[in-house]
This record gives structure tokens, C-alpha cells and sequence, in this order.
């Protein structure tokens, strides 16, 4: 593995050899080079394109235009401006998204030379994240790209276990050719791109560059892989990219109102086992509203802040004898006997507030509890530590948590049946509660919720290789780990039929397509 702590020189592109040399397509004469230049790449031994695009910065994909497409190798760096195709920002926005059904023909004199290069096996398509560019290129113009490589993902394979996964800036661009070269490049131009702005030279070199170090990284990256036997999982983490950004841009149907009948279901179904929860925890928890003594507490603040303000009769005689005392050396006798009895009635105040500071301490503890206090008994059944200490007050029951599996040792207690479908409902009303039938607006949260304002439906981002375990996960929000209850199973739609698909199987019988 390289040396990731050896410092960086940072990249002069002027130093690169050979230099870039960059055709900047916005024509028929931009366009004929590229022909050429994809023939040319497509004659090489083992051809492989670099390939990158430049885009607007929006939340998520429904509304990310692609600016800039570029593709090309060492010899020849290709970067294409769409908006010189489309004429102007807004043709340019109308045109594209949803599967590139609006493209028209504006883009077609493209895509007649890239399709037969980006979707097909004939070249080898190598990038930094190229699940993105599978996103925008299969979303604004219907193409679905194969045969990939990229450089992130085998990144994440050479460095699993050794590195955490979930370090993302690890993973970037910028790290890969600092750890690969030891070269700093500079990304600031990454977010500088609209749909509207001329180019600028920095730009249009930035851009060149982002194809021509990738397929130099993979040359390093190859090296590794050999040795260590990595490269058939890394081949097959680049064929799944595609099926991974699928699940995310196709989304997920859901039913709404029987997802809302099943959460009204289970609200009530839990207000009944709170009731159990209830009878079985207060003995020994107590009532959460009678758990904080507020008439102690304003004795003790009153004990303080009033108790001790006037002087004590014996101070007030002590005074007394220090002014009607003549002798001095008697007199400083009597002021310091008056100074300790004021000391004391200070000490005695100072407890006076410790005593009320401590209950006041436990009042503030305690309420944050009962915020949390679903019934009536002083008890977060959210919280493990507090339900491992109630439970272990109960008779016959000695648990180390509250996991699921520890309580089923005492499923023959009714208590211990509510207390994990309670569990249960919590999460189902929770993490999997209305935020799912929500649309969001500024971006999907829990708080503002999960369905997508354009087309209604989840539109869950599955994370290919990030996991420390190297497993895949889910979020915005979570589907992987959905319940497998069929009620919730239920609530997923399929699309309707679309009468236009004809579906064709294969008879093992006579070797036949049959028509269904």
C-alpha cells in the first residue's frame, strides 16, 4: 500500500506528459473529432475511456442537469458543453431528466457516436465515482453505461480492513492521486458549474483532467489488485454499481394509507400494553408524577435564599460588646470572635445551597426522564440501562440488557410479551413511522419526510461498499432493514402493468419463445 503520509507536491498540468490536449465540442467539427477519437481508442489493445460529466448542484438527482460529458484518454481529452446543444439554460433544463424522454434531437448527433462507446462492452469506461455518472447519464438521457471501472470502488476494496470505509473523504479523487503520485491536485473548480456561464479555460481544464488521471490511477490500482487477488471482486462491485443507482433512481410505490392504518394499528395496540407495562413497573419505579417533591424543593430554595440574609442574635450581641469595648487589644479579641460567627452562618448557607442544589440537580435529571416517560410509571422503556435496572428489580428476572433475545429467556411473562411488542411498535411508529408518507421540501429528512416531491415515491440511496463490514447498507431513509412483518411488506406496491411491455418466455418442452 502507498505511503500516505508522504507529503504532496502539488500538479502542474503544464509538467504533464503528454500534455492535455483538449477538443471542446460544441459543433459538428467538435463532433467529427470525437468520432475519430473514439475510433482511435476503440483500435487500442485494451480500450479504455475516461469518462466524467459536470452538473449543477441540486439535492438529489430529479432536478441535476448535465453541463459538461467528458470522455477520453492519455492522447485525447474530449469535454463536450450540452448547453451549446440545447441553446439555452432553459432548453437545456427541459430537455433532460426523466430517463431523457424530452431529449428530442438535440442531443442524438452525441449519443449516435458515444451509445455504441458508453453502453456496451467494446471499451472499458474508467472514473473516480462512477455510480454518479451512471445517475445523470441514465436519468437525463436514457443511457444505461456498462462495462465500468471505478476507481473509489476498487479503492475500497485494495483498503478494506485497513481502513475504515466510512472515512469518505479517504475515498476522493484529491486522496486517491495524493496517495497513488503524491500529487495535490486542485478540485475548488468541482462546484463552479452551471447551466448558464461561458467557460472558463480553468474550467475546461479542470474538467480534461478529471478523465485523464482516473485511467492512471486504474494502471496502480491494477498492480495491487494482482497481487493480492482483489481483481474479481473488484470487477464484481463495478458490474453491481449499476443495479445499486437503479434501486435508488426507480424508487419504491408505497401505499400511504395503509401504512397510515397500520401505524394507527399499532398506536393502539400499544395503549393497551402500556396499561400492562404500567401494573408490572410501578412498584418498583414509582409514578413519574410523583417523583419530584416540588414543595421540598421550594423549602430548601426559601431555607437559602432567606434563612441566613440577617444577622443571628449572638452576632448581634458580639456587635454590641465590639462597640461599647474600649480596651483595643480586647476589641480585636471580640471582632474576630463577631468575624467566626458571621463565617459560620455563611458555611451554614453555603450547605443550605448544596442541599438544594442537589435536589434541584435531580429534578432537572429527572424531568428529562419524564419527558420520555411514555405511561405512567417513572421508566423510559427506550432507554437500556434504565430497563435493565427495572427489570432486574423484578422478582426471578436477572438481565445484562434488553436486547430482544435476552427478554425472550422470560417469554412466559405476559409483562415480558407486552414489553417486546411495546419494543417492537416503538420502532414501528418511529423509524418506520409517518415520515415515510410525507413529502419532503428542502431536502428528504426524518424531520421533513421521505417521499420525493416529484414523483411521490422513496427514493432510498443504497450505499454500494461503505459499511465497515464491506456489506451494502441503506439510507434517506433505511429499506434494507425494513421489518419483515407482512403488513409492513404489504404497504410496497408494484407499478401498474404497462400494456406496451410484451413478455416473452422460453418453453423447455420445445425450445420455443412462447408468448404470454
Amino acid at each position: 500500500m502507498a505511503d500516505i503520509t508522504k507529503p504532496l507536491s502539488p500538479l502542474d498540468i503544464s509538467t504533464l506528459n503528454p500534455p492535455l490536449n483538449i477538443t471542446v465540442v460544441t459543433d459538428g467539427s467538435g463532433l467529427e473529432k470525437l468520432k475519430k477519437g473514439m475510433q482511435r481508442i476503440a483500435a487500442e489493445p485494451e480500450a479504455a475511456l475516461g469518462l466524467d460529466t459536470e452538473t449543477n448542484i441540486t439535492v438529489d438527482f430529479w432536478n441535476r442537469r448535465v453541463r459538461l460529458l467528458q470522455a477520453g484518454d492519455k492522447q485525447e481529452q474530449f469535454v463536450i458543453d450540452m448547453l451549446a446543444f440545447a441553446g439555452n439554460e432553459d432548453k437545456l433544463f427541459e430537455s433532460q431528466g426523466h430517463y431523457g424522454k424530452n431529449n428530442g434531437a438535440l442531443y442524438k448527433p452525441i449519443f449516435d457516436i458515444l451509445t455504441p462507446v458508453l453502453c456496451s462492452n467494446a471499451f472499458l469506461k474508467v472514473g473516480q465515482h462512477l455510480p454518479f455518472e451512471y445517475e445523470v447519464l441514465r436519468w437525463n438521457f436514457g443511457q444505461r453505461i456498462w462495462n465500468l471501472y471505478s476507481i473509489d470502488l476498487a479503492e475500497r476494496v485494495i483498503w478494506a480492513g485497513a481502513h475504515s470505509l466510512k472515512d469518505y473523504p479517504f475515498f476522493s479523487l484529491e486522496s486517491i492521486v495524493g496517495r497513488t503520485f503524491g500529487l495535490q491536485i486542485d478540485k475548488s473548480k468541482q462546484q463552479s458549474f452551471d447551466l448558464k456561464s461561458p467557460l472558463t479555460q480553468d474550467q475546461i481544464d479542470y474538467a480534461a483532467l478529471d478523465i485523464r488521471m482516473p485511467p492512471a490511477v486504474r494502471l496502480m490500482q491494477m498492480k495491487t489488485l494482482r497481487k493480492d487477488q482483489l481483481l474479481a471482486t473488484t470487477t464484481i462491485e463495478d458490474d453491481a454499481l449499476g443495479s445499486y443507482t437503479d434501486m435508488h433512481l426507480v424508487g419504491q410505490r408505497l401505499n400511504t394509507e395503509r401504512w397510515h392504518r397500520r401505524i394507527e394499528k399499532t398506536i393502539e395496540r400499544r395503549k393497551a400494553e402500556l396499561k400492562v407495562l404500567d401494573e408490572g413497573f410501578l412498584p418498583v419505579v414509582g409514578r413519574k408524577d410523583q417523583r419530584i417533591n416540588y414543595k421540598e424543593l421550594d423549602r430548601l430554595e426559601k431555607i437559602w435564599r432567606e434563612g441566613f440574609e440577617a444577622a443571628l442574635p449572638e452576632e448581634l450581641t458580639k456587635a454590641a460588646e465590639v462597640r461599647l469595648e474600649r480596651d483595643l487589644t480586647k476589641k480585636a479579641v471580640l471582632r474576630a470572635e463577631l468575624k467566626e460567627l458571621e463565617s459560620r452562618r455563611k458555611l451554614r448557607k453555603a450547605a443550605a445551597r448544596t442541599n438544594y442544589s442537589m435536589l434541584s440537580k435531580q429534578r432537572t435529571k429527572d424531568l428529562k426522564i419524564i419527558e420520555k416517560c411514555e405511561g405512567e410509571a417513572f421508566l423510559n422503556f427506550g432507554s437500556g440501562p434504565q430497563l435493565v435496572a427495572a427489570l432486574n428489580k423484578l422478582k426471578g428476572i436477572r438481565v445484562e440488557d434488553s436486547k430482544d433475545d435476552t427478554l425472550l429467556r422470560y417469554n412466559d411473562r405476559p409483562l415480558i410479551q407486552s414489553l417486546r411488542s411495546y419494543k417492537k411498535g416503538k420502532k414501528d411508529t418511529g423509524t418506520y413511522g409517518l415520515q415515510w408518507t410525507q413529502r419532503w421540501t428542502t431536502k428528504p429528512c426524518k424531520e421533513e419526510g421521505w417521499l420525493h416531491p416529484g414523483d411521490g415515491r422513496l427514493h432510498c440511496v443504497f450505499n454500494q461498499l461503505e459499511a465497515e463490514t464491506g456489506r451494502s447498507s441503506s439510507a434517506k431513509p433505511n429499506a434494507q432493514n425494513l421489518p419483515q412483518d407482512d403488513d409492513v411488506r404489504a404497504c410496497f406496491v408494484c407499478d401498474p402493468p404497462d400494456e406496451s411491455i410484451r413478455i416473452s418466455t422460453c418453453c423447455d418442452s420445445e425450445c420455443e419463445e412462447c408468448e404470454e
